[in-house]
């Protein structure tokens, strides 16, 4: 190495500056805006234009019942599952954090395949309402009956037997105690 850069990085007056040049380059990396991985839905035109429409592509999982799909964010219609970071009681004294096996289980089928979502509605959130597949597999269907979402209201019709199926089985949360999911959202003032 020549002795010009040999003294550049081992030089008294050198040393200082090595060991603030990475804080400055993280500060600096750090305070750069940074993209969301989806697009708001604001307007009501842009609400109207996605009702009825089938997006396609790669999935992003944020949460147990939120994907992001085509660069829109999509909550899974007619199911909730256990909230990121919440415990359930399991086999009657372990605690679980099944808010992150129910994400778990969405990543492990949604992520690197193609999900393809039918927009029902958007909320006041600016989130798709959306049945999503992976081939055939709908995945608020397979949530339900891992048991580590419940129906909601809305999806009683079609996930009520799916939802009793994995009560009777004791599968996933039913295998022990938990507080729903809607109720998690209502103490930690998270959007249902």
């Amino acid at each position: 190495m020549p002795a010009r850069i040999t003294r550049l990085f081992t030089s008294p007056l050198a040393r200082p500056l090595w060991l603030v040049l990475p804080l400055a380059l993280w500060l600096l990396i750090s305070w750069m805006p940074r993209t969301p991985p989806f697009t708001p839905i604001t307007t009501p035109e842009q609400k109207e234009a996605l009702i009825g429409t089938t997006i396609a592509g790669p999935a992003l999982v944020l949460d147990g019942d939120m994907i992001v799909v085509d660069r829109v964010l999509v909550r899974l219609w007619g199911m909730d599952a256990m909230e990121q970071g919440q415990s359930c009681m399991h086999e009657g004294t372990r605690t679980r954090n099944c808010g992150q096996v129910a994400i778990d289980l969405l990543e492990a089928h949604a992520e690197r395949a193609s999900v393809g979502c039918t927009i029902a509605e958007v909320d006041a959130w600016g989130r798709a309402i959306a049945r999503c597949y992976v081939g055939n597999t709908d995945l608020g269907a397979m949530l339900v009956h891992e048991g580590y979402a419940l129906a909601t209201p809305a999806g009683k019709g079609a996930y009520a037997e799916i939802e009793e199926g994995a009560r009777q089985a004791k599968s996933g949360v039913w295998a022990g105690y938990f507080m729903q999911p809607w109720y998690v959202q209502t103490i930690t003032g998270r959007p249902l």
